[in-house]
């Protein structure tokens, strides 16, 4: 689930990281799928047990693929040791990591969030939870 969120924030990344002072964020996410290949046993039995547990997740749009299915579909590619593939049609691809990072930050001071350039010193936690309320930090020079 964690996975078809970060598709869906990468999807609709040019409005949720949107700023008044840049308003035209892309991370040039490009969707053409991701192509897996297993040539053991081990490796298809590892590849049937994840598709399992991506469609139980919601993912539709990843496929099995037999060796006669990769033919057609990529007939360009050495098959010879190749005995299942798994592809995601839709939902992977790549992005462009920098300008994510770059939309992120940019949007977070937008948002109120201050950066602190340092070594982390000390730190302040909920004496019930534990979580850190704050961190101290020796800025650099």
């Amino acid at each position: 689930q964690m996975s078809l969120y970060g598709r869906d924030f990468l999807r609709t990344a040019h409005q949720r990281l949107q700023t008044k002072a840049n308003t035209n964020v892309d991370v040039q996410f490009q969707e053409h799928g991701y192509l897996f290949l297993a040539s053991t046993e081990a490796g298809v039995n590892q590849m049937k047990e994840n598709h399992r547990v991506q469609c139980k997740a919601g993912c539709a749009d990843i496929h099995l693929l037999q060796p006669t299915e990769l033919e057609r579909s990529f007939p360009w590619m050495n098959r010879d040791d190749v005995l299942l593939g798994s592809f995601g049609s839709r939902g992977e691809g790549w992005f462009d990591p920098w300008a994510l990072l770059k939309g992120l930050k940019d949007k977070n001071i937008e948002m109120g969030v201050t950066y602190a350039h340092g070594e982390p010193i000390g730190a302040e936690r909920d004496p019930t939870t534990g979580r850190i309320l704050s961190v101290i930090v020796r800025e650099s020079e």
